[in-house]
């Protein structure tokens, strides 16, 4: 198993993915406050919507706004920048690699 497969399931297990500029702990109790919606819902929402390989996936904090950053492999072959809102799930922005 690869390891960035490992550090995936890692954190799907415990259902968070860490801040960029913050601890794991800040995101975890992020989480259980219930201010972000967890990993495994949004990968739900992902998933609905598109078909492809999870690459990567970021919790970050942008212009005061708490963000998912997702990468994707899609079935072409292309990799997809998906960028949904920590908050609501609400898909922000979706723009293909060229």
């Amino acid at each position: 198993m690869n390891t960035l497969f490992k550090t995936l399931v890692i954190f799907l297990l415990l259902g968070y993915w860490g801040l960029a500029n913050a601890d794991h702990e800040e995101a975890f109790q992020l989480k259980m406050h219930g201010d972000v919606l967890g990993l495994e819902e949004i990968l739900k929402k992902v998933r609905q919507k598109f078909d492809g390989r999870i690459l990567e996936v970021e919790l970050e904090s942008s212009g005061g706004k708490l963000i998912y950053e997702l990468e994707l492999l899609d079935k072409s072959g292309v990799v997809v920048d998906l960028v949904y809102d920590a908050i609501t799930g609400e898909l922000i922005k979706q723009k293909k690699d060229d």
